[in-house]
Formats: structure tokens, sequence, C-alpha cells
């Protein structure tokens, strides 16, 4: 009888802990489907870095993996690769990469593939901060499965950057993103509630965008500059991982307008990888063997568009076929990624287009700085600054306006140069728009950032008459004492398209004085 009641015990205590197993069981599916979800494709709409991640899992055995932030996904094509040279690859990486990042990518890596070959791009070693970033953080940690990597990277990254961010909402990430609401329309999100999905481009994106770059990289002088501490002994434990996990690396910088200061940290990377018994290829050594131009293939000095990224997969995809023996390897899976090739190709194509129109319109704005600085007429020089590509700067006094006839006058209030009569002048100017008026203030001091991509600093300072404008520190105003001084910025190219004076002359005109 005492036996029967054991036997009884026991099976209570079994099936107490077996529902309580099952009930722990859905609370955790339930919370990771949750967090899943609510995470979206990404941190934000534009970019697509959680599918990126999340899309090597989808991935039948792969050949090769580049692992990396933007520096690996804004310039090698997998399947550019695929169709001329016959390998299967993929870009696993993600924006505003945090060195830390690296190891627990690989690791992700591994865990779902066994590939032949693995690169990891060190541009983030060179461009370390010890500042935290939380949004460099995110983009892997919210892309990674709920699980001991990915609280072992958000540890680490806390416990080496000084960060006041509310850490709980980074380990449970569903209390930053649980106001997502819009995403519970989203079939994207839904379809990524389980953290799976394919990316249709193998990781890659598809730049069509384009920016005016004028300068060169700096050639090699074959010095050596010392790593941040941190980033050399992040960089010695990646190493130290590859080694002791026998893996087959090698390590890529890829090509971008680079100074000589980071040419001299990449000696040292190159110093330090070759030393453990890897190599390490840097692509800005073969910049012109690349074909690589800086006033097509860019989109800012240290990203590439999609024709940087077809010149830059070219050479790599070369390099791997020479150096590690990839071949193509027939029949299997060729179907799905000729299909993916054929998509991807029509993609590309839209972009060159996109990037063809933007330069086009570059050369436009150039024709029309030109003919902007030979005209003396103010209606016809009105209708040439109005343009996007341009901004206006103008600074002076108020009371030049009200002494205009009224027909020159309404020419530039027809493009926002307008004021109160007697207030001193302060407007920025686009296309109509006013991005800057000290009309209803008495600011004499204007400082913003002006430009194609917000990144040209300008200062218009009417402070006791000085009549300055100044663009990156240096005085581009004529800062003569009578009229309305007007810079008109070039946006895209970044440089002076006219500085003038407006002024009334003594038979009631208005004369252009440069």
């Amino acid at each position: 009888m005492k036996k029967l009641l054991q036997n009884q015990k026991v099976r209570l205590y079994c099936k107490r802990i077996t529902a309580t197993a099952c009930f722990l069981a859905i609370i955790a599916y339930v919370y990771a489907s949750a967090t899943y979800l609510f995470r979206g494709k990404s941190l934000n709409e534009f970019n697509d870095d959680r599918l990126g991640i999340v899309g090597i899992k989808e991935e039948d055995p792969l050949d090769m993996i580049y692992i990396g932030g933007s520096d690996v996904f804004c310039y090698f094509s997998p399947l550019q690769a695929w169709n001329d040279y016959g390998f299967t690859s993929y870009d696993l990486g993600s924006t505003s990469l945090q060195t830390e990042n690296i190891l627990y990518l690989l690791k992700h890596a591994l865990k779902y593939q066994d590939a032949q070959l693995l690169v990891i791009g060190v541009r983030s070693f060179v461009f370390y901060s010890g500042d935290g970033e939380e949004g460099g953080l995110r983009y892997t940690s919210d892309a990674l499965d709920l699980g001991i990597d990915r609280l072992r990277l958000i540890k680490t990254y806390y416990d080496r950057r000084p960060m006041e961010d509310d850490i709980c909402s980074v380990y449970v990430d569903i209390a930053k993103h649980h106001s997502r609401y819009e995403l519970l329309s989203s079939p994207e999100a839904w379809a990524l509630m389980d953290n799976m999905g394919e990316s249709p481009y193998k990781g890659a994106d598809v730049k069509g965008s384009y920016y005016y770059l004028d300068e060169l990289p700096q050639a090699n002088t074959g010095g050596r500059r010392e790593l941040a501490p941190m980033a050399d002994y992040m960089l010695h434990e990646l190493l130290d991982f590859c080694k002791d996990n026998e893996l087959n690396v090698l390590f890529v910088e890829s090509p971008y307008v680079l100074t000589q200061e980071e040419y001299e940290l990449y000696n040292t990377i190159d110093d330090v990888v070759t030393s453990y018994g890897f190599r390490f290829l840097n692509a800005n050594e073969y910049f012109e063997e690349m074909k690589l131009d800086v006033s097509q293939d860019f989109i800012d000095r240290a990203h590439v568009n999609v024709f940087g990224a077809e010149k830059y997969t070219d050479f790599l995809g070369n390099y791997i076929v020479e150096n590690y023996g990839f071949s193509d390897h027939g029949v299997e899976g060729k179907a799905s990624w000729d299909e993916a090739y054929a998509a991807y190709a029509d993609m590309e194509k839209i972009a060159k287009t996109t990037v063809e129109d933007l330069i086009a319109s570059v050369q436009e704005g150039e024709e029309i700085a030109g003919r902007l600085h030979e005209t003396e007429d103010l209606a016809v020089w009105c209708d040439l600054a109005d343009d996007p590509r341009f901004t206006i700067l103008a600074i002076g006094d108020g009371d030049t306006l009200s002494q205009m006839p009224n027909r020159e006058k309404e020419y530039l209030e027809e493009i926002g140069l307008a004021n109160s009569e007697g207030n001193n002048l302060i407007r920025v100017l686009c296309n109509s728009k006013i991005l800057y008026s000290n009309e209803n203030n008495d600011e004499s001091i204007c400082t913003m950032s002006i430009g194609a991509q917000n990144n040209v600093r300008c200062v218009i300072d009417n402070a006791n008459q000085a009549l300055s404008i100044k663009i990156n520190d240096e005085e581009c105003s004529r800062k003569d004492k009578n009229g309305i001084n007007i810079v008109v910025f070039q946006n895209d190219c970044r440089n002076i398209a006219d500085s003038l004076t407006i002024q009334c002359n003594g038979s009631g005109g208005v004369e252009l004085i440069r």
C-alpha cells in the first residue's frame, strides 16, 4: 500500500513537472514569437539588416561567407559572383557595425553553415570608437536568435563601452519595440516571426545612389600606426578564435577614399593578421586595377554604389577563384541561384539608370553654375539660382530690398529672399524653400549644415554688419558694406557656384557686382 501511494505521488509530481514545463515552453514560444514579430525587418524602414542576418539560415551549403558591415553588403554581390565565377556566397553584415559584433556574426554563420572560406572585413577596427552607439549594437543584436551568444554580445559591448542607455531594453528588446503597432499589419514582420526569412540578394544591398567626389585615396607610404588599444585587443581575440577553430579565413578591406592615417592602420592590421598565418587583402592597393572612378562609383567617400560594387565583386571574385580553387560546382542549386541572379540583374539595371540620371543632373548643375556666374540680369540670375541643386546663402541690410524697384524686388521675393523693412537680412534658401530666416527674430548669426548630404558646415554672420559667409571655415562672401551679399553653393559638387553683391544704383536700377 505504501509503495502504491509512493508511485501515485511520483506520477503526480511528474504530471505537475510536465504541466509546468509545457506552460513555460508555451510562454517561451509566445515571448520569442512576439519579440521576433516586433523587431520588424530592421530598426528602421530603410534597411534590411535583420533579413540579411537571418537569411543565412535559409541557404543551402555555401562556398563562401563575407562578414562585416556596410563595407560588405554595399560592395560585394554574391549573385554577380555566382553568375561570373560559379561559387555560392553570402553577405552577413549590419549597418553601423561595431567591432564587437564581428565575432558574434561569425559564430552565427558557423551555427548554420560550414563554408569553405570565410571572408572578414576589417574596417571597423580602423574606425573604432570607444563611444557607445546603441544602433551599432542593435542592428546586430536585434537580428540574432534569442540565446546565449546574443546575451554575451550585449554584455561584452556594455562592459567595454560607457553608455547610459536603458540596458534592460537591449537585453529584452521587445521592451523597446513593443509599441511598433504598425508591424501588426505588416506581412514582412509576420513572415519573420520565427526569425527566419530568405534574403533575395543573399544579404547584399543594391545602391542606386551617387555622391560627387573629386579626391583620390592616399598612396600607401608603408608607415604603421597603432590601433586603439581595445580595437587591437578585439582583433587578437577574433584571430585567436579563428585559429583555435582552424577556420579558413581571408581578411580584407574594401576600397574607398582613405587617408594616409587610415592606410597606416591597415598596414598594422596586415602585420597582425599575417603573424597568425592568415591572408590580408587590402583592395585599396588595387584601386586603379579595379578601374574605380571616384566621379561615378561612390555614394560617399567610404561606400560604393552599384557601379563600384560591380567592379569590386569582379575583383574579389577573381581573387578567390585564383587563390582558393573555387570552381563551378555543377547543377545542384543552380536553377534557384540563376533565378535569383535574374531578379538581381533587373534591380541592378534600375539602380544603374538611377545613378546615371543623378550623374547627368550634377553635370547639368555645373552647366547652370557656369551660366549663373556670367549673367548680369537679375531676373535670369534668380531663375537659374532657384534650383534644388543650389543653396542660396544671403546676408546684408534689409533696407536694400525696400529701396529696390518693385519689379526687381518681386524677382527676389519669388525665390524667398524677402524680409521686413529695416531688419538685417540672413536667409538660407533652396528651390524657393526657406531653410533659415531671421525675419522674426534678432539673431545675427546662423550656423547650419548644407549640401547634398548635409555634411558641409556654413556660418552666416551679420553681427555689426560683418557680412560674412563662411563655408567649412573659409570666407566666401565678398564682405562689401553695402547691399546684399549672396553665395550660391552647389550642393552635389560642394563648391561655390557664384558669389556676388546686389546693390541699388543711383539711377534706380539694380546691379550684380562680383
